[in-house]
């Protein structure tokens, strides 16, 4: 059987910081942990900081 981790020992740091190339990545990869945060109430306890990191495609049309 296998054992369950408190979530709040899944990621013990109360500073948090995502950076993410795309607006979707943060609740795409961690949506479930931040959901269970915000439900036991522990979100609170967390600084959360996302940072969107963009930078030019390679595959830009027509890229002078």
């Amino acid at each position: 059987m296998k054992r369950l981790l408190r979530i709040a020992a899944v990621i013990p740091e109360t500073q948090l910081i995502f950076l993410c190339p795309h607006y979707d990545d943060v609740p795409l990869t961690f949506g479930g942990y931040l959901g269970e945060l915000r439900k036991t109430g522990l979100i609170n306890k967390k600084s959360i900081r996302i940072i969107h990191i963009f930078s030019r495609s390679n595959y830009q049309a027509r890229d002078d």
